[in-house]
Order: structure tokens, then sequence, then C-alpha cells
């Protein structure tokens, strides 16, 4: 008989019963035993109902996850020669963006063919990156790396999802005998 002193206050007392040839003695069912266990639950829950939805949520998840339902950011470095190979493969492509983050004065002095100049040291210079289209792929550089490696960080903290940085910035594409344009 259940004892309602070990009741708690707002569960409701569930029996079940679990049947194994190991069991302690019950009641003897076929050649098996039962064993009762007492569990509380909350009142107005069904526990078969409670795991089947926790199952489902759980094939649920590890299905959408496996589906490849997430955008996958490309943010990082690169070499000038990727660098060059990407720009060769994009041409006319609307959606690639070569963005040259040196000042005014060193894009005029020479600059990688089809940047566009957006000034690091601007005080404009974080909206102007908030302008762009964040759903396109940029290609960024600069004289060494270190100011397309700020923008870099930058791009990703607004929520660009394709940005890749040259590394060694245009110092590095000229070392390698890469084409520029004055």
């Amino acid at each position: 008989m259940h004892d309602a002193s070990h009741d708690i206050p707002g569960y409701q007392r569930v029996e079940i019963r679990e049947w194994s040839r190991w069991s302690t003695p019950h009641a003897e069912v076929a050649g098996r035993r039962s064993t009762s266990t007492t569990r509380y639950t909350p009142r107005g829950y069904n526990i078969a109902a409670v795991r089947r939805l926790v199952t489902i949520s759980i094939l649920f998840a590890l299905v959408l996850a496996s589906c490849g339902g997430t955008v996958t950011q490309q943010i990082g470095t690169v070499t000038p020669q990727q660098a060059y190979e990407a720009i060769q493969a994009n041409q006319g492509d609307p959606n690639f963006e070569l963005i040259d983050v040196r000042t005014p004065d060193e894009y005029q002095a020479g600059r990688i063919a089809g940047a566009i100049d957006l000034n690091f040291y601007a005080a404009d210079f974080q909206q102007q990156l908030g302008r762009l289209d964040r759903s396109k792929q940029y290609l960024i550089y600069c004289r060494t790396g270190n100011r397309s490696g700020q923008t870099l960080t930058i791009m990703q903290n607004l929520g660009f999802k394709n940005v890749e940085d040259i590394g060694g910035g245009i110092a590095a594409w000229v070392q390698q005998g890469l084409p520029i344009v004055p």
C-alpha cells in the first residue's frame, strides 16, 4: 500500500513495472519476475509522452545538424597566389569584391586591378564597411597585412560571412611577381 506522507506536493506518484528474469519477485508471470519502481513526476505529465517528445526532439536536432542547414563562415587569410587565383576565377562576378584598405595616396601609387579603395584611417571606415552587402564574397588587402587583418576582424564582427585577407598584403603580392596597376 502506498504511504501518502511521502508524496511531493504538485507531483504525482507513478509506479513503473519492469520485467526481468533477474529482478526481485513481486509476481510470477510466464517465468519472469517484475520489479516495481516508484517515481514522481509533475502532475499532468505522461512519462511515456514526455520520453517520446524528448526522443523526437533529439532526432530532429541531429537530422537538422546533419543536413548542413547552417550558414558557414569563410573568414581567414590566403596567400597572394591563392588570392590571384580567386580574382581570376571571379572576374565579372557581381558577388565578388576586392577591397584595398590603404590610404588614397597608397592606392594611387599602385593597386591590384579591380580593387576599390576604403581608407582604413577614414573617420567613417566602419560605417563604410557596414554599408557593404554581407552576402557577397570579399577579398581584402593593405600594404603588409596589418590593417587588412584588423579589417577582417571588424567585418567578422559586423556579420560578414565570406571575407579573406591577402596575407602579407600588396608587399607580398609584388614580391611574388603578381601584377599591379598604377
